[in-house]
Parts: structure tokens; C-alpha cells; sequence
């Protein structure tokens, strides 16, 4: 018989961690060891809708706060503007610019990303607006697990997402790819059900279902997919990723 008291060593994490719960609405600063280039970085949760399990999506913001000369005193000599600092005249002012990096949905269903079917009446009144400037990242890192659109209500009753959700969510927020502007975006789905394999034809699946503006800006985390030690024409990127632009082309 198994001795429940005797210790385990599964009973306690090799990793020391300390955790701290968070609320939709939060903002985060993730703190570094080095503020670099006057640049700090924060995480902001929102809600999601996870089959009535809580659950919250996160973006990611960087803040950039430059100082620069007010607008009156450009162009003034520098010892004329020596002598106003001196004497107590603020010439200078600080400026913060913030800018959405990375959105990760986290485990949801289409209800917790469509900007339609999202409270607006949450408790800290910013869970929308995290939402919404999440889709404004240049990499979304979103949750995909049924491919098949004939389980479209099943995604949904089990917290998920389904393709066909796929477009609906991205034009709810008005999302445009910007791979021809210089200023790239990346949508990179995971979480995919392994009833979807082999991975030639999960992929041949998302090419099919996703929107053509979609699918050249997408990565899907494929690396379970793929067999050990057997060729295959699939090129995974470092990170276990498969560009569809790239398979397509």
C-alpha cells in the first residue's frame, strides 16, 4: 500500500517561484535589471472566456519616455537656456509613448475576443481597452485548437477556438495585416488538437479555412506534429513554427 505521508518529490517544484494573482484591468510593470533607453515594460490583462473556467488574455506595452526640449525654446542659444535652467525655468518636458508588443488570448472561446460579446462593465473598466490594444501588436500569439468547421459550437462550449472564428475576431477589431507597410505583424496560433494531424495536413486545413490576408502573415506552432528523425519537406523554424506564406510559396 502506498504510504500517502512518505514525501514525494513530485510534491514540490524544482523551480522557486512566487505567485502572485493578477486581475483583468491591471497594469504590471515587469520589472528588469536595467531600465535600457528609457524603456520599461508592463503586462496588461483582460478577459477571456474559457468555458466558465476565469481566465485572462495579456498584452504586453512597452513605454518609451523621452526628454527633449519644450517647443519654445528650440532654437535658443545655449547659454540663454543655461540661465533659465538655473533660475528655476522648466525648459525641458517628458514624453511617454506606448506601444502594444505581444497579445497572448491565453485558453478562450470566441465570445472573449470578439470586441462585440466583450463586458464593457468589467470591475477595473479596462479590460476592453487591454483587449482591444492587444490586436494592435505586432505578434498575437493566439490559442487554435478545433480546425474542423463543423465544431464551431463545440469550440465554443469547451472554451476554445474554432478556424471559422478566426476571421470574425480579427474584423471585430479592425485588424489588417501590415506585411507590405515595413512595419510587419505576426499571428502565430497554438494550442492546435492533435486530432488535426498529420502536419501536412493541419496545414493544408489552415490554408484552406483562414483568410488569404491571414495566412501570409501566420506561424502555427507545429513542432508536436512532426516524427523524429524523419525527413520531411515541412521547414520548422528554431522556434517550432511553420510560416504558411513559406509552405505555400
Amino acid at each position: 500500500m502506498k504510504d500517502f505521508d512518505s514525501p514525494n518529490k513530485r510534491d514540490k517544484s524544482h523551480i522557486q517561484m512566487n505567485i502572485i494573482p493578477v486581475k483583468a484591468g491591471e497594469e504590471i510593470e515587469l520589472k528588469q535589471s536595467k531600465i535600457r533607453n528609457g524603456v520599461k515594460i508592463y503586462l496588461k490583462p483582460f478577459h477571456v472566456s474559457h468555458g466558465g473556467h476565469p481566465a485572462l488574455g495579456y498584452t504586453i506595452v512597452s513605454k518609451t519616455t523621452k526628454t527633449s526640449l519644450k517647443e519654445e525654446y528650440i532654437g535658443v542659444d545655449g547659454k540663454e537656456l543655461g540661465k533659465l535652467a538655473r533660475s528655476g525655468v522648466q525648459i525641458k518636458e517628458s514624453v511617454t509613448v506606448e506601444k502594444a508588443e505581444v497579445c497572448y488570448t491565453g485558453d478562450t472561446s470566441v465570445d472573449g475576443l470578439v470586441c462585440a460579446k466583450h463586458s464593457q462593465d468589467d470591475s477595473e473598466g479596462r479590460s476592453l481597452v487591454y483587449l482591444k490594444q492587444g490586436f494592435t501588436a505586432p505578434l498575437i500569439l493566439c490559442e487554435l485548437t478545433f480546425l474542423d468547421p463543423n465544431d464551431k459550437d463545440k469550440a465554443k462550449e469547451r472554451g476554445h477556438l474554432n478556424v471559422q472564428d478566426i476571421d470574425q475576431i480579427l474584423s471585430s477589431h479592425g485588424w489588417t495585416p501590415r506585411s507590405d507597410t515595413g512595419d510587419e505583424n505576426l499571428i502565430m496560433f497554438y494550442h492546435v488538437s492533435a486530432r488535426h494531424g498529420p502536419a501536412e495536413r493541419l496545414i493544408e486545413t489552415l490554408l484552406r479555412e483562414l483568410p488569404g490576408d491571414v495566412v501570409k502573415v501566420t506561424d502555427v506552432a507545429i513542432a508536436s506534429f512532426m516524427i523524429p528523425d524523419i525527413d520531411s519537406p515541412i521547414k520548422v523554424k528554431p522556434n517550432g513554427c511553420v510560416s504558411l506564406k513559406d509552405y505555400s510559396s
